[in-house]
């Protein structure tokens, strides 16, 4: 006999399908993925609040894991705003030879950036 599904996987399944279009965004990011010659190293997902960023980096996320990638997440909101918080929730990444590192609502801490 199968268990029921958590609540935690009707959600993701439910996000799963919900999630529509950006094809363009997610081909991109796999390219990088895949190391191709003409990729990239940063990505910047930008847009008014409600046009579904966060959406777009969890599907990110799924590709990432999927290719076998170290995946770090940063959420802005609770990042503190010295180089040491960001380079402590960071570590991970710079400890990878082919990291990918989502920083999800960056804006509340862009004054990191320089």
């Amino acid at each position: 006999m199968n268990p029921s599904p958590s609540l935690g996987q009707r959600l993701s399944h439910a996000r799963e399908r919900g999630f529509v279009g950006r094809a363009q965004e997610l081909d991109l990011f796999g390219s990088a993925l895949d190391g191709k010659p003409d990729s990239f190293a940063v990505l910047f997902v930008h847009g008014p609040g409600g046009i579904g960023r966060s959406s777009l980096l969890r599907r990110f996320a799924g590709l990432a894991r999927s290719a076998g990638r170290t995946l770090t997440r940063i959420d802005g909101r609770s990042l503190g705003l010295s180089p040491e918080s960001f380079e402590a929730e960071a570590a991970a990444a710079f400890d990878d030879e082919r990291p990918v590192l989502l920083i999800d609502t960056f804006e509340q801490c862009q004054g990191l950036e320089t």
